[in-house]
């Protein structure tokens, strides 16, 4: 009798799909908070296909949809984090930019993205927020394992912000944030999670609204850096935790 109680219950298991536990879209409800991104890209393509989910559950920009591609940048599989393709740079002056006239990030922004350094690049451009060339806010590689967050506003450089321990080694994948928020002059970095300091600096609003969002090498030498599912918000205090993994714009 046993026995045949576990063939049934065996039998009953195999037909009732599979076990869900969470995970990506399509799984189980997420919960991530898409309210305030305006810019996510998993990196599927060099242009987006649609303007917003769920017409496009992989790419989504509240602005511009296609970049401009400086040299030969390509996506390709060896530089994915997931799903089949990531932004590959892999060599001098390779960069791409979105022109993001709808979105205002210069009061507040938060970004994210994985990021994988194979050869280590000082001054490599992981974003660029700009209004124009007196008015931006740029994350780079630093001091050879380092991240460094720059403000420039009317001019003038501002206090940046340089981690002390980010620590970052070739060959491995990494989950870095940055934000900033002008009111209140605040900056943060971290990388997988854990803060790496912020900074209380004073600076100012732009003078001049966003235009443009950089990503690549901007200063023309040796570099081999690969990056995936990059997110931007517009909510400084966003928790990019329960998106960062996530293949597709969550249900």
């Amino acid at each position: 009798m046993k026995t045949l109680l576990f063939i049934i219950l065996l039998a009953s298991n195999a037909f009732a799909g599979p076990l869900i536990t969470g995970g990506s879209s399509g799984d189980a409800p997420s919960s991530c908070d898409t309210s305030n991104i305006v810019f996510w890209w998993r990196a599927e393509a060099l242009d987006f296909t649609a303007t917003a989910p769920p017409n496009d559950d992989l790419d989504y920009s509240a602005g511009n949809p296609s970049p401009t591609v400086n040299g030969s940048l390509v996506v390709s599989e060896a530089a994915k984090k997931y799903g089949t393709y990531g932004i590959d740079f892999d060599a001098a002056w390779e960069f791409l930019y979105y022109a993001t006239p709808s979105v205002t990030l210069d009061d507040e922004f938060k970004w994210g993205g994985w990021v994988r350094i194979t050869t280590w690049l000082n001054g490599f451009f992981l974003f660029q927020i700009y209004g124009n060339s007196n008015n931006n806010c740029r994350l780079i590689l630093t001091g050879d394992d380092e991240l460094t967050l720059y403000w420039y506003d009317t001019g003038a450089e501002r206090t940046t912000w340089t981690t002390t321990d980010a620590n970052l080694t070739t060959g491995t994948w990494y989950w870095i944030e940055a934000a900033a928020k002008p009111s209140t002059n605040y900056r943060e970095i971290w990388v997988d999670g854990v803060s790496k300091g912020s900074s209380s600096g004073a600076i100012n609003t732009f003078a001049t609204a966003v235009a443009t969002i950089y990503m690549g090498d901007l200063i023309g030498s040796s570099v081999d850096v690969h990056m995936d599912n990059i997110i931007i918000s517009t909510d400084s205090t966003d928790s990019f935790t329960d998106c960062k993994d996530e293949e597709e714009w969550p249900e």
